[in-house]
């Protein structure tokens, strides 16, 4: 077998991931900095210094871009999770696990959750992201919707069914989950930032963030079978 050529489809190889990764960068930058709409095919591959057919061959089109972006942010923001998720996982199949071991659990869950929300890699560019995709009504958002229910606010959910003794199917567990996970996504909007006269999340600003809303757990689901919420 004639192998003499397996290095240079190596380095093509190299170079294509490459070029593709050189593209889904610039797409993140682009698409956060103006919206689905505005961003042209033409910009992006003007951003990304490639030329225009370089976008069809890697991503099909402009849509198909914009998913892969959707989808590395999603992919990312499962890796950050995949640790807590793990520990929530160990502790609910224990039938004896003590309230206080489910409660820091569940704090070490939203911490987690904040961090990766407010820090990270390309932060402000995915708070832009999917701020505009929101605003614009994306299809493609349904991925990371989809993956940050099944990695937060399930195990969220049943930590909180947990601690305080409800079913995971009562409606009134998952308004809980949703009530202490949304004051973390409002940290996320611009307008709140503005508002607190932060330019930026720094690493003292998420710490704040995470004390706040362990606080705020602590206060609601901290005596056994009871929550203030």
């Amino acid at each position: 077998m004639n192998l003499s050529f397996s290095p240079c489809r190596g380095g093509s190889a190299q170079r294509g991931e490459e070029t593709r990764r050189r593209v889904l960068d610039a797409a993140i930058e682009v698409f956060a900095g103006v919206g689905y709409e505005a961003a042209h095919t033409r910009l992006l591959a003007e951003r990304a210094g490639v030329k225009l057919p370089t976008i069809s061959y890697y991503f099909g089109s402009k849509e198909g871009l914009f998913r892969a972006v959707i989808e590395h942010i999603t992919e990312q923001f499962e890796r950050n999770m995949a640790p807590a998720e793990e520990r929530v996982s160990a502790a609910l199949a224990d039938l004896n696990a003590s309230h206080e071991v489910l409660l820091d659990l569940l704090c070490g869950l939203l911490d987690t959750f904040i961090a990766t929300m407010l820090s990270g890699d390309h932060p402000e560019s995915w708070r832009l992201i999917i701020g505009r995709a929101e605003n614009e009504n994306l299809a493609a958002l349904d991925a990371l919707h989809s993956s940050i229910r099944r990695h937060t606010a399930e195990p969220c959910k049943a930590l909180i069914a947990r601690l305080v003794g409800e079913s995971e199917g009562e409606e009134m567990t998952w308004m809980r989950a949703v009530a202490i996970l949304g004051q973390i996504n409002i940290f996320t909007k611009p307008q709140v930032r503005c508002g607190l006269n932060w330019t930026v999340y720094t690493e003292e600003r998420v710490k704040a963030v995470q004390a706040l809303v362990r606080q705020n757990a602590m206060a609601i689901f901290g005596a056994p079978g009871k929550a203030w919420l």
